[in-house]
């Protein structure tokens, strides 16, 4: 998850259950448990990827 209203949202995405609801996702339980999500929280991370 990229974008300011990510790093906004920092502690609240902590402490919300987002990844307990990702991964119950039926059938797709698995596979969604094996991917991981990621916060990124670097101001400019197109210019850091970039360079």
């Amino acid at each position: 998850m990229a974008g300011g209203l990510g790093s906004r949202l920092t502690d609240h995405i902590a402490s919300s259950g987002f990844a307990a609801r990702i991964t119950s996702r039926g059938r797709y339980c698995g596979l969604m448990e094996s991917l991981s999500a990621k916060l990124i929280i670097h101001p400019e991370p197109g210019l850091l990827g970039a360079a």
